[in-house]
């Protein structure tokens, strides 16, 4: 068995998890056991309770030959009329799975695996599987082509609307109208999660968990048998994601999209005000959770950032009710202002920075408090503090 089929064989499995691993595989020889048997069947692969190991050097040396058999073969897809012969069927399997592994931005080899699953050549459930395997690895998990493939899929194999068969169309890329179970909802998020830990500020990961939060919104307030399990999911993505933020405070996709899954759950319980679970965790205001995440860690950014976005989503920024938009506004600009106090004798200039940051980031922190007061001043309008704000921060 050739090196493609071999390799195509065992992602087409699928298995559980996919890992492209340093060197040619010789560590992996295989080794007699006491009855003789080889130890790995796979070589130069490695399965072990479904999970692959892929040689790195192994994979890109069989990437040419993949494409030029995927050419060969893809001639019967010119032909959708006609039902592709045994061997043309196997050797577009094989040399798409591989040809994805090593370049998922191959938009011609999964518009191929796409016209298998619509010929059911291509279970679209192990398919499904498939993508899950390929988005736990690095190079995966960050294209935009693959979590596009993977709402096509969702779409397919839980039949509630009908899906393009346009990848390129931006208006069908949606989740609107899926209506999984509750636990398919939580394997998506969780999947969407592992991505986001392998490739750090993914945004296409945190694109589509944004998808799927809408929908869950959407679903929640229908009238259905399962709309109290699709509430638990949301005020169990709520508690996860302030603990993510907490955990990753550099993350500013995760702040953000923390921040609309906030003003997505305060929709929500306007139009269901019964949810006395998800409401009560929504009033565990944002910006608290903010100005205590600063007070950590005062020099990143993305805190200073995750801030605004929180006065926005929370709305006590712009409430109709002045004296709570009034008292919004003192209470940032004292928090802000409050790590420019300086200290007493002997506690050094700015006592609440430098307890958290090194003295050469003070000025960084400084720049940071500066960009949010000022930022704050022209959302109340009222630009002419700027020259307050420079020389309150200097």
């Amino acid at each position: 068995m050739s090196v493609i089929k071999q390799l195509g064989a065992l992602l087409n499995r699928p298995p559980k998890s996919i890992e492209i691993v340093p060197g040619d595989g010789s560590d992996w020889m295989a080794e007699p056991l006491d009855d003789g048997e080889l130890f790995n069947e796979h070589q130069p692969f490695l399965l072990i309770e479904e999970n692959l190991g892929v040689p790195e050097k192994v994979l890109y040396m069989a990437y040419i030959p993949s494409v030029e058999l995927f050419a060969e073969s893809r001639h019967c897809i010119a032909s959708p009329s006609i039902f592709p012969a045994d061997h043309d069927r196997q050797n577009l399997l094989h040399s798409s799975a591989v040809i994805v592994l090593a370049n998922p931005a191959h938009q011609t080899a999964l518009n191929a695996r796409k016209w298998l699953v619509e010929l059911s050549i291509l279970e679209a459930c192990k398919e499904l599987d498939f993508i899950t395997a390929l988005l736990a690895v690095r190079n995966c998990a960050k294209q935009n082509l693959l979590w596009r493939y993977r709402r096509w899929l969702l779409l397919q194999v839980h039949k509630t609307v009908a899906a393009s068969n346009d990848m390129s169309g931006l208006s069908e890329d949606t989740l609107l109208g899926l209506a999984m179970p509750s636990e398919a909802w939580r394997h998506e998020l969780a999947t969407t999660l592992r991505a986001c830990e392998i490739y750090p500020r993914n945004y296409f990961a945190w694109s589509h968990r944004y998808l799927c939060m809408k929908t869950l919104c959407a679903l929640s307030m229908e009238s259905s048998d399962h709309a109290q399990a699709y509430q638990e999911v949301l005020f169990e993505e709520l508690v996860a994601m302030k603990r993510w933020v907490e955990l990753h405070v550099s993350d500013y996709s995760a702040m953000q999209y923390l921040c609309m899954l906030h003003s997505g759950i305060q929709s929500t319980v306007k139009h269901l005000p019964n949810l006395s679970q998800i409401a009560e965790i929504n009033d565990a205001d944002l910006v608290t959770h903010a100005c205590t995440l600063i007070e950590a860690y005062p020099d990143h950014e993305a805190l200073w950032l995750y801030l605004r976005g929180a006065l926005i989503s929370t709305g006590r920024l712009h409430a109709t009710d002045k004296a709570l938009r009034d008292a919004t506004v003192k209470e940032m600009t004292s928090f802000a202002e409050r790590f420019l106090s300086r200290g007493a004798e002997g506690e050094g200039a700015f006592p609440m920075i430098q307890h958290a940051v090194s003295a050469a980031d003070v000025s960084v922190v400084r720049r940071h408090i500066g960009r949010v007061l000022a930022w704050l001043m022209r959302q109340i309008g009222n630009p002419s503090m700027d020259d307050h704000v420079i020389a309150v921060t200097g």
